[in-house]
């Protein structure tokens, strides 16, 4: 327990530059007020309500430092190692408990969201908390001063992560379902009245929201962008197959996936037999994100799926602890060698994002760099999305030229947009700054973008970081007529 926070301390107090997703979450917070959040977003970004306005309080407070907006995403993912342990002694088998607990605090992207500017690790930390709660409603007397604090916690939750919803559906229909075949009216009552209270807060949530929720709905690039983690009809049975597999590898970080899909079904078998209600609060939650999906409300993929690793990661424990201790010994060899590949593959996956300082874009030491190499009329060009970055880093006082321009972006094999780097002719000194996508597009498409800078002027200074790349070329020398390469 202690070395998954060490891990996530490491990472949030090393201190690495934003990268553009969070700079661009980052600008909204900074240049909004408290009730202009409530309003669409800019940059294609969104947020649950309660998570912007805590990160608004830190930064009126503190400062829009990295480590500012990046505090409650630690504060969440240490808080989360904590309450993971206290929800998997009430899931799943004592001699588990140690197993899931390795996996959760070695979680490369648990440990990488810990220290994000972004909503992910507090989904987690929420699911943790409505997790918990189940499990309470499910094993404890409900007194009056129960049912209110435990409507209040789902009611609340919503506010702060948008899939605690399913989280809270799920539990909902698992409950409910259990005291019905239990036959016990009572605690079907109360939780009736717990769920009330979540239905209020829920509707709360949406009518503060609506505004904000309605830019998302309403974005196309959102919609393209996601659209490979929804749900299409007629049913595709291949995409089925994939992401609900591609989940075990990414985000639970489970390798390979087959594997630990199989060992997920053991774990759920051994909880049918002993805590069949809990079992249901686990895998209805999957269900309803998976609904979810279907209805193009929310994307069935990578990061958005964070908060089902403590799920998953209940039920795989679970399973190991199943095949280690309660099988025949035959099979029980079988067994434990398949759970020390998987242990050990995970961590060999894990390692990658855990270890540190694990980096998208480093701006800020590209910023540096141009400030102690700058002069009088230097001119900066942006290219792909180094704007938004840029941007933020900007206001914290890290560029101060005041001659910066955007770049068009140019498209393999159209001789028009290469013409766009033309008009840096006559320019004397021009920091051509590439970020993370860029980058990325040179080296797949070989689009030779720098070799045609090198055509029309000369390159005077190169400085690369991870994801950034920033060159100073003199365009006063060469009149050369530019030619597509």
């Amino acid at each position: 327990m202690m070395l998954g926070i060490l891990f996530r301390a490491q990472q949030f107090f090393l201190n690495r530059s934003l990268w553009g997703d969070e700079a661009s979450l980052a600008l909204n917070i900074m240049e909004r007020s408290f009730v202009d959040l409530l309003k669409p977003l800019d940059y294609a970004q969104g947020g649950p309500l309660g998570f912007l306005m805590v990160e608004k309080v830190l930064v009126s407070l503190w400062g829009s430092s990295e480590y500012v907006l990046r505090f409650f995403p630690f504060l969440c993912g240490v808080l989360s190692v904590f309450l993971f342990y206290k929800v998997a002694l009430r899931y799943i088998a004592p001699r588990a408990v140690p197993i899931a607990l390795g996996f959760f605090s070695f979680s490369g992207w648990l440990t990488y969201y810990s220290s994000e500017a972004k909503q992910y690790s507090g989904d987690v930390l929420f699911t943790l908390i409505l997790l918990w709660v189940a499990a309470k409603i499910y094993a404890e007397a409900l007194s009056v001063s129960r049912v209110i604090g435990y409507g209040l916690v789902g009611g609340i939750s919503v506010f702060f992560s948008h899939p605690a919803v399913f989280v809270l559906v799920g539990s909902a229909i698992s409950l409910a379902l259990d005291f019905l075949c239990r036959k016990d009216r009572e605690k079907l009552g109360k939780l009736g009245v717990i769920c009330g209270i979540w239905l209020l807060g829920g509707g709360l949530c949406f009518w503060a929201s609506y505004g904000y929720l309605l830019g998302l709905r309403n974005s196309q690039y959102l919609a393209d962008f996601w659209d490979r983690g929804f749900i299409h009809f007629p049913l595709n049975l291949s995409w089925l197959r994939k992401y609900l597999l591609s989940v075990f590898r990414d985000p639970a970080g489970l390798c390979p996936e087959w594997l630990g899909l199989i060992i997920f079904v053991g774990g759920g078998i051994s909880l049918w037999r002993d805590k069949r209600g809990l079992l249901y609060v686990l895998l209805i939650s999957i269900v309803v994100t998976l609904f979810a999906s279907a209805g193009h409300i929310y994307p069935f993929v990578t990061r958005l799926l964070l908060f089902m690793i403590p799920i998953i990661l209940l039920l795989v424990a679970e399973g190991i602890e199943m095949i280690v201790f309660r099988v025949r010994p035959f099979f029980r060899i079988i067994g434990v060698a398949l759970s020390l590949a998987l242990l050990l593959y995970s961590m060999k996956m894990a390692w990658p994002l855990a270890k540190p300082p694990h980096s998208q874009e480093e701006m800020r030491p590209v910023a540096v760099y141009i400030f102690k190499h700058k002069r009088p009329g230097d001119m900066l060009c942006l290219y792909s999305n180094a704007g938004r970055t840029y941007l933020y880093y900007m206001k914290r006082g890290y560029f101060d030229i005041e001659d910066t321009i955007r770049g068009r972006l140019p498209v393999a094999g159209r001789k028009r947009d290469l013409a766009d780097f033309d008009r840096l002719r006559g320019h004397r000194r021009v920091w051509v700054l590439f970020d993370q996508a860029m980058m990325l597009k040179e080296r797949k498409e070989n689009l030779g973008l720098l070799k045609h800078l090198d055509t029309i002027g000369v390159r005077k200074r190169t400085y690369k970081a991870v994801g950034v790349a920033v060159y100073l070329y003199d365009f006063s020398l060469r009149k050369v007529e530019a030619r597509s390469l």
